[in-house]
């Protein structure tokens, strides 16, 4: 069965719509019945009524949304917990279950050397080698609620070697063009050079479908940006 999906364009051209006919609807009533002051009365508690109704559905729509991105982001987590363990010599297994700083955030440590991935000398959950943050999973805002966006973070050290763009700022806003050309479409995420700090890429999961699917090829798009990684290191 189709995912249901509402946006929140969607849910202002719905709501739009039911209040321009609803309103509409009680004016023509109104003139049909004559202009008393009673017909006036009862024609402005409809309106009001309608406005309380639309309101309720703005907010049983947002709940539902919410409701169904934690479901998403559980799946999501659990298959990206798998593409951890399959990189385990390069990825720390074990960071995402430490909350760090004030915002309480969940990441996934990368090795800065890279090397052994290949040498598989030891586990990066359990080596004393320089790790850094990759990728942030979506924080809780104040009110306790998944934000829809997850982050990845570019460090400088990673990309010391390379020669091809003239600093890491540079390369963030590459890999937030290259995440769009390859899952803009497919996947319906949009990916930015955040604007708190430009040595992080922000993709926003707002217009993501929430299914299993989805949850699959994101974690997919994960491993594209390790690979993009990998390739400018």
């Amino acid at each position: 069965m189709k995912d249901f999906n509402i946006s929140d364009a969607m849910e202002k051209i719905l709501s739009g719509i039911f209040g321009v006919v609803g309103i509409l609807a009680i004016l023509v009533n109104l003139f049909i019945k004559g202009l008393s002051g009673e017909n006036i009365l009862d024609a402005a508690e409809g309106i009001a009524g309608l406005v309380v109704t639309i309101a309720v559905f703005l907010v049983a729509v947002k709940i539902f949304r919410k409701m169904k991105f934690e479901d998403f982001a559980s799946k999501f987590e659990a298959y990206l917990q798998d593409w951890a363990d399959q990189n385990k010599y390069l990825i720390d297994i074990e960071s995402v279950g430490e909350e760090r700083g004030k915002e309480k955030k969940r990441s996934y440590f990368m090795l800065i050397d890279h090397s052994n991935l290949v040498t598989a000398e030891e586990e990066a959950s359990q080596t004393n080698k320089k790790k850094g943050a990759f990728l942030y999973l979506p924080l809780r805002d104040e009110m306790g609620e998944l934000q829809e966006r997850i982050e990845f973070r570019l460090n400088e050290s990673t990309f010391k070697r390379q020669n091809k763009f003239k600093d890491v700022k540079e390369i963030v806003q590459k890999f937030a063009q290259r995440i769009n050309d390859e899952f803009q479409r497919s996947l319906g995420i949009k990916a930015f050079q955040s604007k708190q700090d430009a040595y992080k890429v922000e993709v926003s999961l707002e217009d993501v479908p929430k299914t299993e699917k989805s949850a699959k090829l994101l974690v997919d798009m994960v491993e594209f940006v390790k690979t993009m990684v990998l390739a400018l290191a």
